[in-house]
């Protein structure tokens, strides 16, 4: 037996007069000081630049407006580079020499695929012929 859920409407008065009063953010604790009128808080929640994100590198949990430039400088965030197609940790570096070494696996990876995919073509043609 399942449940249903049914979101209930307030009579209009009750909603205008929510909508007098100013609520604190949820990210009070987090330094969002503004009063948020009833009508806004749950888009100004969704949205406000003090919710707690993951830092994309080692995943510590920060307030979302200093995300990007905590990311800008931390060492364990992953770049790209787009000429030997790897990524890096920023706190260990990428100089040409890693490039190199880089573009040089990727093409052994691509060698072995190119091998492999040639062994079981020629398989197919031998199949082929028997037949």
């Amino acid at each position: 037996m399942g449940c249903k859920y049914e979101e209930q409407k307030y009579p209009e008065s009750i909603v205008k007069a929510l909508s007098a009063l100013s609520f604190s953010c949820v990210n009070s604790k987090n330094g969002c000081l503004d009063p948020i009128p009833y009508n806004a808080l749950y888009d100004h929640e969704r949205y406000c630049g003090f919710r707690l994100k993951n830092c994309s590198g080692r995943k510590k949990e920060m307030i979302e407006k200093e995300i990007k430039d905590h990311e800008a400088i931390c060492g364990f965030v992953k770049l790209y580079c787009n000429i030997c197609e790897t990524y890096y940790q920023r706190q260990h570096g990428h100089d040409k020499l890693d490039c190199v070494l880089g573009r040089q696996e990727h093409a052994q990876n691509e060698f072995k695929k190119c091998k492999e995919e040639y062994r079981q073509l020629e398989a197919e043609m031998q199949n082929k012929r028997r037949h």
